[in-house]
């Protein structure tokens, strides 16, 4: 499912997060606008009738009777915290969904933060700098199912 702004819903939410959209006269800047969604996961587009709009995919992620709802950086931090508890390693995961399908993989930083045993750990499991994203949902205990609605 994508999430549409229109730009107006996008200022508000970008001055209630305490971006400045002003230009130096008081005018809202739209690049500044643009600029700050981009930064926040939201893709900018004219729509039909010429108005700007913000969108970004919404991903659910279903565990048994528990889920989570949000953008790639939400279900990201998520699966980071499942994975923890069902490996026991607490692992920096990167995700990526700029082809409108999501990806989640090993994030580079895990190097310096892990020892070798549990990097090796990793890799057996099959979590890795490629896609990792359907052997994470497998590891984590219980069905799953990953729905771009």
């Amino acid at each position: 499912m994508k999430e549409i702004i229109k730009e107006n819903e996008m200022e508000k939410m970008l001055k209630a997060r305490g971006f400045q959209t002003l230009d130096s006269e008081g005018c809202i800047d739209s690049t500044l606008v643009v600029d700050y969604a981009v930064s926040l996961g939201f893709e900018s587009s004219l729509n039909s009738e010429g108005i700007l709009e913000f969108s970004k995919n919404i991903y659910t992620v279903v565990k048994g009777p528990i889920f989570i709802k949000g953008d790639q950086i939400k279900v990201r931090e998520w699966l980071e915290e499942q994975l923890e508890q069902g490996i026991g390693i607490s692992v920096a995961l990167e995700s990526n969904d700029d082809d409108g399908e999501l990806e989640v993989f090993l994030h580079s930083e895990n190097e310096d933060d892990l020892s070798i045993e549990e990097m090796s750990k990793l890799e057996q499991l099959g979590i890795t700098h490629d896609n990792s994203l359907k052997t994470i949902l497998s590891l984590i205990e219980g069905e799953l199912v990953l729905l771009n609605e």
